[in-house]
């Protein structure tokens, strides 16, 4: 193959952007992730002097360089030269157990999607030898076809998206331009340091690949995107199983507000395994979560396959986890234990519940508590001793029997807020009041023949009628 001339090479590098050039044009603003390095640089410029006006820099400042305070000024100098926004954020990366490398990702990616604006671009400098090193990397490491299919030139990201438009192109295609446009970049000393998993295939591996087959970021790209079409087939069936389950993301419940979604088990379980496990991955990748890894989502097979009617199951994976109940598989954040409370409440205030949201009263007529601010209320969690007759039951019962007979999840029973009135439980929020402290006394079928009578009148009527009550709200 014949090497491109120079100018061609320059071509080359500016028809990278150019072919975006609709999406760049009608988006709102453009976010430049900025490090200062040759990459960014090259691409800072190649936008810079197209839509300069709607362009911000976003300079990530990771402080784990004794450097970080002139990479930074580095990069506040290029933008002012380039007649560009400039914008710095300071990240604190704290190693959770995957390596440095991940951690500082992890809180550039969190900074990258604060700063994102409705249908804003973010713009990322990864180039071809990014994702030769991305494939490689994964591999080593067990990655399937999802994984495979290295880093992807356009996604989601919180209310923007990313776009990678220099991804086909070498690092030395990309230093050809900078030299040619006389650009000058920094050096994180820190991509010299083969302690760093990533480094080392850089620096080591990457390199005497190369000297063998030269070829080889391309192959690597070639077999990327054929792993990329191999998962749009998987999505497509996981798509075609989806549809024939029943499937709920929709919660009314404040005690849900952590769950993404429920899918039916029966259903499920009825599949293939091959499928079974597609479909689960799939089902992950649409609340863009985290995958689970291969032995987490075994072992959930494995659950699965051994419920009974008083199992229900837990299998964390990162923030997340996946319960079972009621025949139903849910897939949430990972839930935390909370702690015990006894929080005096007030009337005419909202009062905030540690890790749990809020609640708040509001008057309503012929309906909610009989309250008045001098008696003395408060908000606790469920002890294990209570007892509570709901409105329009004749006798009293425990409040697990009523949680379990009411089918609320097993897992938040204790995390619903109970209100106290002169130390009687006078309700369970979100659910019921307690027939002593409630305006309504009736069954429902009584209501239901009282409002029939209620139509008949005016509706001025009908209010002075109605005895004043207190609603009490639930919100997370």
């Amino acid at each position: 193959m014949e090497t491109p001339n120079p100018k061609q090479q320059l071509n080359l590098v500016q028809q990278s952007v150019e072919q975006y050039r609709d999406q760049l044009s009608t988006a709102p603003r453009l976010v430049i992730g900025f490090s200062g390095g040759l990459d960014s640089s090259v691409l800072l410029h190649l936008i810079a002097t197209q839509f300069a006006n709607k362009t911000t820099a976003l300079h990530i400042n990771h402080g784990l360089s004794s450097n970080a305070a002139v990479w930074q000024q580095h990069c506040a100098t290029v933008c002012a030269a380039l007649n560009v926004e400039f914008v710095t954020r300071q990240v604190v990366v704290e190693n959770a157990g995957n390596g440095v490398e991940d951690a500082a990702r992890q809180a550039r990616y969190q900074a990258f999607t604060e700063i994102l604006t409705p249908n804003s671009l973010l713009l990322l400098a990864h180039q071809s030898s990014d994702q030769a090193e991305t494939v490689l990397y994964r591999l080593l490491r067990g990655a399937g076809v999802k994984g495979l299919m290295g880093i992807q030139a356009t996604r989601q990201l919180g209310l923007g998206k990313i776009l990678r438009p220099l991804l086909e192109l070498s690092r030395s295609q990309l230093l050809h331009y900078a030299e040619a446009q006389g650009l000058r970049w920094i050096h994180d000393e820190s991509n010299d340091n083969n302690i760093y998993d990533r480094n080392y295939l850089r620096n080591e591996v990457m390199q005497k690949i190369q000297q063998r087959w030269p070829q080889s970021e391309a192959a690597i790209r070639r077999a990327a995107s054929h792993c990329f079409e191999a998962q749009q087939l998987n999505d497509q069936l996981a798509l075609l199983d989806l549809a024939q389950l029943d499937q709920q993301t929709q919660f009314d419940q404040p005690w849900l507000s952590d769950v993404y979604a429920t899918l039916e088990l029966d259903g499920l379980l009825n599949l293939p395994l091959l499928r079974r496990k597609n479909l689960l991955r799939y089902w992950v990748s649409q609340f863009d979560l985290t995958l689970p890894s291969t032995k987490q989502l075994e072992n959930l097979l494995v659950v699965l396959s051994h419920l009974d009617a008083e199992n229900h199951p837990c299998v964390s994976f990162g923030e997340n986890e996946f319960r079972v109940y009621q025949q139903r598989l849910y897939l949430l954040k990972r839930q935390q234990p909370i702690e015990p409370i006894a929080i005096a409440a007030a009337l005419d205030s909202a009062m905030s519940l540690p890790g749990n949201g809020c609640i708040k009263f509001y008057s309503a007529h012929g309906d909610g508590l009989k309250l008045s601010s001098e008696q003395a209320l408060e908000i606790r969690y469920r002890a294990g001793s209570e007892r509570c007759r709901p409105v329009g039951r004749a006798h009293s019962q425990s409040l697990k029997k009523l949680l379990q007979e009411y089918k609320i999840e097993p897992w938040v029973r204790d995390k619903i807020p109970l209100l106290f009135v002169d130390g009687c439980l006078a309700a369970v929020i979100g659910l019921w009041y307690c027939a002593e402290f409630a305006v309504q006394q009736k069954s429902t079928q009584e209501q239901a023949t009282q409002q029939k009578i209620a139509q008949r009148e005016t509706d001025s009527q009908a209010v002075e009628q109605q005895a004043m009550g207190v609603e009490v709200v639930w919100k997370k």
